[in-house]
């Protein structure tokens, strides 16, 4: 019994309303994304920052970024909105285990969901 080379193809649709479609190619797989994505990149180290944010950038997902979780928290009850966070879990000021907390001592509940 010999391999086959059949090529099958994986698409996976992300589906938010929008006209905003972006499709993302790697191998053989595709992502249709339906709206434009924002992440927020928290990491006191700027090299992981800069990889990150090309990571995300090469699959047309759009990023912030901030050195500690209280800069992330200060963006987030200012109105910020993301939909996905990367988050080091160790910087100083206020670790990542730190975030929901401080959203939640300042009264942003809303935004840890």
């Amino acid at each position: 019994m010999g391999c086959s080379d059949s090529k099958s193809t994986k698409q996976v649709v992300i589906d938010e309303p929008s006209n905003n479609n972006i499709v993302t190619s790697k191998g053989n797989e595709t992502i249709i994304f339906k709206n434009k994505l924002r992440a927020l990149i928290v990491d006191d180290n700027c090299v992981n920052r800069k990889i990150l944010k090309m990571m995300l950038k090469s699959i047309g997902v759009e990023s912030q970024e901030v050195e500690n979780g209280q800069e992330a928290v200060d963006l987030f009850v200012a109105g910020a909105v993301f939909d996905v966070v990367l988050i080091d879990k160790e910087m100083p000021i206020m670790d990542g285990p730190e975030i929901p907390k401080g959203l939640e001592a300042r009264g942003e509940r809303k935004n840890l969901e």
